[in-house]
């Protein structure tokens, strides 16, 4: 499969961005529909970053490399995280908008449950493609994926709190 390094990390970076966005707006306690507004636009704004830079990192390669042709293109490549991207993280986005109906003072801990199972899910399909266990690829996907948002609520939620005394 030619562009697993680009699903891998569209996917990867998706989830994580957001979800760290989400855990930032969530510790400073910024409305919903801030948090909202600011994912979307991230949400694509990112997305469309990523998509560049993968196919610019593939022509540069190929360019480097003309001795070696690759049988993939560099536009493939971008799009595939493009839409990578978008698809996992538009995950948390998701949960957000609909569980801080429901959750408001639990929140982050109730997300953070939720993206350790999306992680899980894209560990398992990494493990699908690599033949790795898919408990050592879902294992290293949830531990570096929550620890970033994990961090991210931590900063933003004692920022927020020296700033208000």
């Amino acid at each position: 499969m030619y562009y697993v390094k680009s699903l891998m990390y569209g996917g990867m970076d998706g989830i994580i961005t957001m979800f760290n966005i989400i855990a930032s707006t969530t510790g400073a306690n910024i409305s919903s529909v801030y948090t909202i507004i600011i994912s979307l636009t991230v949400l694509i704004a990112d997305a469309s970053s990523m998509g560049i830079s993968d196919y610019m990192s593939y022509e540069a390669e190929q360019e480097a490399n003309k001795n070696d042709v690759s049988e993939t293109s560099p536009l493939y490549h971008g799009l595939v995280t493009f839409l990578s991207f978008i698809i996992f993280g538009a995950i948390p986005l998701i949960l957000y908008i609909v569980l801080s109906k429901y959750f408001k003072e639990q929140l982050f801990g109730v997300l953070l449950i939720c993206m350790t199972i999306a992680f899980i899910i894209l560990g398992a399909l990494r493990s699908k493609i690599t033949n790795e266990p898919w408990y050592y690829t879902s294992g290293k996907m949830v531990l570096m994926g929550n620890a970033t948002s994990i961090l991210a609520y931590l900063i933003s939620n004692k920022l927020t709190s020296f700033i208000k005394k």
